[in-house]
């Protein structure tokens, strides 16, 4: 086995890193460090705010929906596998 074929691999590793490094850098120096409190502010369609913009949204009604349609749209995916490995088959 030729060491030498995989010499390439620490010179993109290390370009890979000088470049993450450099672009976390960069960012320190264009971005503000200042938060501006408007920044954690909810928006609402240009409407005021209603309570905390920190609530979760969503939560547990939506759950037994996106399972009722992953269960459909999996049966279905079967079914049309089954449908197209018959019709494979007669061929």
């Amino acid at each position: 086995m030729d060491l030498s074929s995989y010499s390439a691999v620490p010179i993109f590793l290390g370009f890979g890193i000088v470049f993450v490094a450099f672009n976390y850098f960069l960012n320190s120096l264009i971005t503000r460090e200042v938060a501006e409190p408007q920044k954690y502010d909810s928006y609402e369609c240009g409407e005021v705010p209603e309570g905390s913009a920190q609530i979760q949204y969503g939560g547990l009604p939506f759950h037994p929906q996106g399972l009722w349609f992953d269960i459909g749209r999996n049966t279905l995916n079967l079914c049309l596998f089954v449908i197209q490995s018959f019709f494979h088959f007669l061929l």
